[in-house]
């Protein structure tokens, strides 16, 4: 291609999990813009200016959070290339999935209660906006009807169960979350024209306002 040459090209696979050991690097990934580029670097290498083209931001934005990732070791530059003079540089992601060490959250341990914040903001605050872009794009429809027909789900639910029920329920969670990533790793490579990605956030946890006393207005008669 006319004014462009490639200097260097590496072949990486990226590991299947990463996990996080320090509070620092947590923080890092603790933020929207970063994880969708690490969701972007797990298919394939990518420069800023086309992270940049699929993110919707100047390129200039975009450096600040991936000279963060690249100093705490989640990404890693595969390639290089000159475009007009300039010298492009190819990212791709660690790893395929990112966990967090355990030990970051038992509370009452240093720094516990900030690692747990830090962790659900990761989760819940991408999530979010994913859903709030697939709303706005229209490619769901929280107003339909049907369940079926609205292309996405999001609610939240309680219910009371018995040790035994929750271990089972959880054993099949589980199953689904490992089916989910199954169908996505055999379609790697041969995807249909009609494939487009989803995300799954899960959350199942002991509810301790289910538990909570009732008030004397929830025992009263009215």
């Amino acid at each position: 291609m006319s004014g462009e040459a490639q200097m260097f090209e590496e072949t990486f696979e990226p590991e299947k999990m990463y996990v996080v050991k320090d509070l620092e690097t947590l923080k890092v990934i603790s933020d929207t813009t970063r994880i969708r580029i690490l969701e972007m670097l797990v298919e394939k290498s990518c420069t800023v200016k086309e992270l940049a083209r699929a993110l919707d931001l100047t390129p200039t934005k975009l450096y600040y959070h991936i000279n963060l990732l690249e100093e705490h070791g989640l990404i890693r530059v595969v390639g290089t290339r000159i475009v007009s003079g300039i010298i492009e540089k190819q990212y791709r992601v660690l790893a395929h999935s990112i966990d967090v060490d355990r030990s970051l959250l038992n509370l009452g341990t240093e720094g516990s209660d900030v690692a747990l914040d830090e962790m659900l903001r990761v989760i819940f605050d991408a999530t979010r906006e994913d859903v709030r872009d697939a709303l706005k794009q229209g490619l769901m429809d929280m107003g339909e009807d049907d369940p079926k027909k609205r292309r996405g789900l999001a609610f939240r639910t309680m219910a009371k169960l018995t040790p035994e029920q929750a271990r089972n329920f959880q054993e099949r969670l589980l199953e689904v979350i490992k089916e989910f990533s199954v169908i996505n790793d055999d379609l790697k490579g041969k995807e249909p024209e009609d494939c487009r990605s989803y995300g799954l956030t899960v959350a199942f946890f002991p509810s301790v306002r289910m538990h909570a006393e009732p008030s004397a207005d929830q025992t009263s008669d009215a």
